[in-house]
């Protein structure tokens, strides 16, 4: 096995690499699970509601009839 040194630029691109990885893991991502099991929940409540966003389902209920959304609406339409 011949071992050779690597040129000083490797180093330093693996050092930026390694700190970039801290830096993302701290301060930006998620690292101990929890972002990831909300995004999880937040995929069984969309399929769970036949894949129709939260703000389509608001308003789809605020605008159904005999809803007070819809009544206002209808009234001031005159």
């Amino acid at each position: 096995m011949d071992l050779s040194f690597a040129p000083s630029s490797v180093k330093e691109s693996l050092e930026a690499r390694d700190e970039a990885a801290e830096m993302k893991c701290v301060q930006m991502f998620d690292c101990d699970g929890d972002r990831r099991e909300y995004a999880k929940q937040q995929w069984a409540d969309f399929v769970a509601r036949g894949g129709v966003p939260e703000r389509k389902t608001a308003a789809v209920a605020a605008n159904e009839p005999g809803s007070g959304a819809a009544t206002d609406a209808a009234a001031g339409s005159d």
